[in-house]
C-alpha cells in the first residue's frame, strides 16, 4: 500500500520515487499520486512538515542529539504556558524551535462568528480551520549547549527588519526552567520586550 502524509491542513500526500540523472533513486512528495508510489519509506529518510507553512518534504535523517521527549515537553510546556493549543515545535541541528501563529487566531474566529453568525461550536470549528491553515512564525529557539548536563541556551527571535535574526536571551539552563521563564510571553507584548 503506497505511502501517504497528510500534513495539518488537511493535504493529502504521496510519496513517489525517481531517479537522478546518474540513475541513483531520489524521494519526493506530491499532491497527486502520479509517478512511481513507493510504500515503505526508505533507511534513513524521513517527512519533513514545514511548521511556517505546512508543505510536506521527503528528506535524509540529520542527526540531533535533542531527546524525542524533549521535544514532547516543550510541546506541552508550550500549551500549557501560553495558554493555547497553537503552538508548533521542530528540531533544527541540536536546538527546539518553538512556532506561533502570525496572528490572534481567537480574533479572527470571533470575526468569521460575526460577519457569518454561528454558535460556539461553529468558533471552534472556525478556531481550528484557522489554526490549521495559519502561517507560524519562530518565537524561541532552545539550543543544547551541555550534552551531559542537558542544558538549554535561549533565543528569541528579533523582528525589526534590518535584524531579522536570533537575539540571545539566556545561558545554559535546564529545558524546563528556561520553558517556565520565556514561553508564558508566546503571544503577548511582552514577547517583545525581552532582551
Amino acid at each position: 500500500m503506497p505511502i501517504e502524509y497528510v500534513n495539518r491542513r488537511g493535504d493529502k500526500y504521496y510519496l513517489l520515487q525517481g531517479t537522478t540523472k546518474t540513475g541513483k533513486p531520489k524521494y519526493y512528495v506530491s499532491r497527486k499520486p502520479n509517478g512511481v508510489l513507493v510504500d515503505q519509506m526508505p533507511d534513513g529518510y524521513e517527512f519533513r512538515e514545514n511548521p511556517q507553512d505546512g508543505i510536506l518534504s521527503v528528506r535524509k535523517i540529520r542527526p540531533t542529539k535533542v531527546l524525542p521527549q524533549e521535544r514532547e515537553q516543550l510541546v506541552a510546556w508550550a500549551r500549557e504556558l501560553a495558554g493555547t493549543d497553537y503552538v508548533l515545535v521542530d528540531i533544527q541541528e541540536d536546538s527546539l524551535v518553538v512556532y506561533a501563529p502570525d496572528e490572534d487566531l481567537s480574533a479572527r474566529a470571533d470575526l468569521l462568528n460575526a460577519i457569518f453568525g454561528g454558535s460556539a461550536t461553529d468558533k471552534m470549528s472556525h478556531l481550528s480551520w484557522i489554526g490549521a491553515n495559519a502561517r507560524y512564525l519562530p518565537m524561541f529557539r532552545f539550543s543544547l549547549v551541555d550534552d551531559d548536563k542537558r542544558l538549554f541556551s535561549v533565543d528569541r527571535w528579533c523582528f525589526k527588519g534590518s535584524i531579522d535574526d536570533w537575539f540571545p536571551l539566556g545561558p545554559g539552563k535546564p529545558l524546563e526552567t528556561q520553558a517556565r521563564a520565556f514561553l508564558p510571553h508566546l503571544g503577548k507584548e511582552s514577547f517583545y520586550q525581552l532582551m
